[in-house]
């Protein structure tokens, strides 16, 4: 399904994203710190930095500025859990 996608923000490294949930689940924190989400529908995206040549996305899934669930994904599948409340 195709999203607006914004490019404002720049692709996101997961260390960083991971380091972040060891202390926070709050999704007004993450967008300070991290900015705005590349692409918004029923989940929030965000672009993180290529591997092997590869696009992936941070999906995020929050409720009332509770991030409950974040996963890499790249354009057709999961690919590993990030945080899960």
């Amino acid at each position: 399904y195709p999203y607006m996608y914004s490019t404002s923000t720049k692709p996101l490294n997961l260390r960083d994203v991971k380091k972040f949930f060891r202390t926070s689940d709050s999704y007004s924190e993450f967008i300070e710190l991290f900015g705005e989400p590349n692409a918004e529908q029923i989940f929030c995206y965000y672009e993180l930095a290529t591997e092997s040549g590869e696009a992936r996305y941070l999906q995020i899934s929050e409720y009332e500025n509770t991030i409950v669930y974040a996963c890499v994904v790249n354009e057709f599948e999961y690919i590993e859990t990030v945080y899960d409340e």
